[in-house]
């Protein structure tokens, strides 16, 4: 069974999720297990599915997870809500591709389309070539029994076999503590098949590299094996890696096939998005300058002073002028009420000003996401409120973005977007 909700959404029934032989106990013991998963993948300590009102919601996350063999799960992010037929995944994983903040979960498996096979390998390579890296000084070695032929005497004589007359030398047998194993084969045929669906140059050279220096192996496993205790570091590696080599399941029927789950941590990506637009949108009569480190005030602590700095997402600065920022934007991944007041939370209009006040910027856009509609396209800018504290000014503003299923859909979306913001100025 599949269900789909949306990200911050109202969320669905438990009713909806009941299915033979789960309970709501189960079921509560279901979600505390995704928790956990999605919370090692993505690195966060939060809980992103929750029960409330009897309902189950999604929060800051979008993808696909499998609670259950009988229940999977799919997150619609919230700036992709208007999307049909599905469009949604497809424009996920690029954007996931893109930003390098997806992670596939191989421990549990769902059903996907195989439109967007090639952004899952190219993702699963960015993970590939990241855990060789971490892991690598660490190598899985096994012990193996070698047979070969040499004059010099170097293992166990195969005294039934030593005096036929081998061209090699004496037949002889030794036990090796290597690298060539069937988990390190399957790694680097996994690599192998990745490889050409990397767009990233930087990663292809790891993957080459990792490649050669796993160097020939025998045939990779044909049943998944447990990796050793020593090297329990390579097992989300070697899981990765079976699912490519088998072909991620391999299951073609009606254009879909087995892939491992997907998350994506939502707010990240909105956070790069808005970054890459402005980036792009504003050519090289501006600087974009992301995370740029300001020096804002100092704490003292027994006669010690620790500099307070603070890390506005984005500034905005004419070359030909001063560094003063022309302006500031922070990416905000919330919920706006719709209509009324348009109130945003006290803690995000404080640390607006203090951004201002740190860069000496008079102007600072809280950009939070809408999706497009007939009448809003990819890319439109709206002035929802503005708050003037003393010589600064708060602009919020919601930037709709759509669905990115054609060539050139994020070229508009970030030309659009830079556009209407300066007019806003």
């Amino acid at each position: 069974m599949k269900i789909s909700l949306v990200e911050y959404g109202s969320g669905i029934k438990l009713d909806n999720l009941f299915v033979e032989n789960v309970t709501i106990q189960n079921l509560k013991v279901l979600l505390d297990r995704a928790n956990i998963v999605i919370q090692r993948s993505l690195k966060t300590n939060k809980r992103v599915l929750e029960i409330s009102d009897g309902k189950l919601r999604a929060l800051g996350i979008a993808g696909a997870i499998r609670l259950s063999k009988e229940i999977e799960i799919e997150i619609v992010p919230k700036m992709l809500n208007d999307s049909q037929n599905g469009d949604w995944k497809e424009s996920l994983f690029l954007l996931a591709a893109l930003s390098k903040y997806g992670n596939i979960i191989t421990t549990e498996h769902i059903h996907s389309s195989t439109a967007y096979k090639d952004s899952l390998y190219d993702i699963a390579g960015r993970i590939l070539a990241r855990e060789y890296l971490n892991n690598k000084r660490k190598p899985i070695r096994q012990y193996r029994r070698e047979r070969f032929a040499d004059f010099a005497i170097d293992g166990e004589i195969d005294f039934e076999r030593v005096f036929e007359r081998n061209p090699d030398g004496i037949p002889q047998s030794r036990v090796s503590f290597d690298k060539i194993n069937p988990l390190n084969a399957t790694i680097r045929s996994a690599m192998q098949i990745v490889l050409p669906y990397v767009k990233d140059v930087s990663i292809k050279q790891i993957i080459l590299r990792a490649i050669q220096e796993l160097s020939e192996q025998p045939l990779e496993s044909t049943n998944k094996l447990r990796v050793p205790a020593r090297n329990k570091e390579w097992t989300e590696i070697y899981n990765l890696s079976f699912d490519i080599v088998s072909g991620m399941g391999s299951s073609l029927e009606s254009g879909e096939i087995m892939s491992p789950s997907f998350i994506v941590d939502t707010w990240r990506i909105w956070e790069w998005l808005i970054t890459i637009a402005l980036k792009i949108g504003l050519g090289n009569s501006y600087k974009t300058i992301p995370q740029a480190k300001t020096a804002w005030g100092v704490k003292k602590i027994d006669e010690k002073n620790f500099k307070v700095n603070v890390f506005p997402d984005i500034a905005v600065v004419k070359r030909s002028l001063s560094n003063i920022p022309l302006f500031l934007v922070d990416a905000k991944y919330k919920v706006l009420p719709e209509g009324g007041t348009v109130e945003i939370e006290r803690s995000d209009l404080y640390e607006a000003f203090a951004f201002c006040r740190a860069t000496g910027a008079k102007k600072i856009f809280l950009a939070y996401p809408t999706a497009t509609s007939c009448d809003r396209e990819s890319g439109s800018v709206s002035c929802l409120s503005v708050y003037e504290i003393e010589d600064i000014t708060i602009a919020v503003i919601n930037v709709a973005f759509g669905t990115i299923t054609k060539q050139g859909d994020i070229t508009f979306f970030c030309r659009k977007m830079a556009s209407d913001i300066m007019a806003i100025i």
